[in-house]
C-alpha cells in the first residue's frame, strides 16, 4: 500500500465506450441510409465498421455496400450534417439494412471561461492529450481543429495570505494554469485551478498520419482530461483510410513504421496476453514488494496463467486480480521487436510500463479489445495515443 496510490495518479485510463466486436465471419453488408424526418436518401454519407480500416461511402441513392464485412460489429453512419449513428449488427441475416439518422441541430459555442485568447491553449493541450507527444503524436497532423468545440471547468479556492514588509505570499501551492483574483483590498485571493479540458467535434476529425500511412477519421462525441488525477477519458467512433501507396518501397515503409508502433502498444500486449504468450512477444509482469529483511523495494516475477478463462470463442476474462498493481518490462532487439524469453531469457533493452486491473472480471478479445474499459495502462505504453493507434483488423505482417 506504501505510496500505491501516487501511482495510480500516473496512470491513464481510455474508455473508448462504443468499440467494434470480435470477427466470427465475413461477408458483404449493403443498406440504405435514411433521413429520419423525411426518409429521403442521403447520399455521401461515411458508413464503417468501428475501429477498423472497413468502409465506404453512400451514393447518390443513399445505397452502400461494404465488402468483407466482419459480425458481429458495429457499423456507423457518419456525415456532417447528421448526428453520428451506430447500430449493433449481430449477423448477416437481413439481405438489405435500412439506417435512419437526424439532423444536427444547432451545437453550442464554444465556452471560453478564461478568456477569449484560450482556444490556442485547448488545442495545445487537447493534441498533447489525445493525439499524443510521443514521435507519433507528434508526426500526426490534425486537419481540421476548428470543428473542435472546448470547455474548461475550473474550481475555486479562497486562499490565506500571509503579509510581509516586503510581500504578500499566497499559501496555496500554485501551477502555471491557475489564476488568480485578488480582493480589492488584496485580504484574500482567489484561485482558479483548471480541473479538466472537455471537447466535442462538430464534424469528423481528420488526422493524417503520415508516418504510419493513414488518414485516420473521429467522430468524437466526447473527452474528457483531469488535469489533477491525469485520467483521460474519451467516447469515439473510428475508421482508419490507408494511404494509396504509389511505390512499393513505400507500403514497405508504411508496414515498418506500423510494427513499430504496434510493439509495446496496449493493442499488442492484450494480443499477446489473449493468445497467453506474453513471454513469447518480449513481456514480463512485476509485483513491487517490500524485501522484509532490507525493507528495500523489490521486484517480483508474475504469473498470471491461472487467474483466466476462454469464452464464446473469442473472449478471455481474467479474474481476481481486481485492485491488482504490476509493472510491465517489454524487452527489446536494438530494431525495436520484442525477444522471445522464453528462448533467451531476456533482453539488454526493456521498456517499463504498469497495469492494474479495476474489476472483479476484466475481459480481452482475441483483436485486443477491452469492452469494459476495466484495464488501466501507464508509463511507456499509456504513452501511445490516438497519433499510434492502428485499427483493429491490423495483421502483422512480415517484411524483408
Amino acid at each position: 500500500m506504501y505510496k500505491k496510490h501516487l501511482c495510480m495518479k500516473k496512470m491513464f485510463i481510455i474508455l473508448i465506450l462504443n468499440i467494434p466486436l470480435v470477427v466470427y465471419s465475413q461477408n458483404n453488408l449493403e443498406g440504405i441510409v435514411l433521413d429520419s424526418i423525411n426518409h429521403q436518401p442521403v447520399p455521401f454519407a461515411t458508413v464503417f465498421i468501428n475501429g477498423t480500416s472497413k468502409g465506404t461511402y453512400t451514393d447518390t441513392s443513399g445505397i452502400f455496400i461494404i465488402k468483407n464485412a466482419i459480425f458481429p460489429s458495429q457499423v456507423v453512419v457518419s456525415n456532417v450534417a447528421y448526428i453520428p449513428k451506430m447500430i449493433y449488427v449481430e449477423n448477416n441475416d437481413q439481405k438489405i439494412f435500412t439506417i435512419f439518422i437526424n439532423k444536427k441541430g444547432i451545437l453550442l459555442s464554444e465556452v471560453v471561461v478564461v478568456s477569449d485568447n484560450i482556444r490556442p491553449k485547448n488545442i495545445i493541450d487537447f493534441k498533447r492529450w489525445y493525439i499524443g507527444s510521443d514521435y507519433w503524436g507528434k508526426n500526426a497532423i490534425l486537419r481540421n481543429d476548428s470543428s473542435l468545440v472546448f470547455n474548461r471547468e475550473l474550481n475555486y479556492n479562497k486562499v490565506n495570505i500571509l503579509r510581509s514588509s516586503k510581500h504578500y505570499i499566497i499559501t496555496s501551492p500554485l501551477l502555471p494554469r491557475d489564476i488568480i483574483e485578488w480582493a480589492k483590498d488584496s485580504s484574500y485571493a482567489i484561485v482558479k485551478k483548471i480541473a479538466s479540458l472537455k471537447a466535442v467535434s462538430k464534424t469528423p476529425l481528420i488526422i493524417d498520419m503520415p508516418l504510419l500511412g493513414y488518414i485516420l477519421h473521429v467522430d468524437l462525441i466526447d473527452f474528457t482530461y483531469k488535469y489533477g488525477e491525469s485520467i483521460i477519458s474519451s467516447l469515439a467512433y473510428y475508421y482508419w483510410k490507408p494511404y494509396y501507396a504509389k511505390k512499393e518501397q513505400e507500403t514497405k515503409l508504411f508496414e515498418r513504421n506500423r510494427q513499430k508502433a504496434y510493439y509495446n502498444s496496449k493493442q499488442h500486449f492484450c494480443r499477446s496476453l489473449y493468445a497467453n504468450k506474453l513471454e513469447q512477444n518480449g513481456y514480463r509482469l512485476f509485483e513491487q514488494i517490500i524485501n522484509e529483511k532490507t525493507h528495500m523495494k523489490e521486484l517480483r516475477y508474475v504469473n498470471i496463467d491461472t487467474c483466466f478463462k476462454y469464452i464464446n470463442g473469442n473472449e478471455m476474462q481474467i479474474f481476481g486480480l481486481k485492485n491488482k498493481h504490476f509493472i510491465i518490462h517489454y524487452f527489446f532487439n536494438l530494431i525495436g521487436k520484442p525477444i522471445d524469453l522464453t528462448k533467451r531469457g531476456k533482453g539488454l533493452n526493456f521498456r517499463k510500463s504498469e497495469i492494474s486491473f479495476l474489476s472483479d472480471t476484466c475481459t480481452i478479445r482475441s483483436d485486443g479489445i477491452i469492452p469494459n474499459s476495466s484495464i488501466m495502462f501507464g508509463g511507456k505504453i499509456s504513452e501511445k495515443r490516438a497519433g499510434a493507434l492502428l485499427p483493429y483488423d491490423y495483421i502483422l505482417s512480415e517484411i524483408e
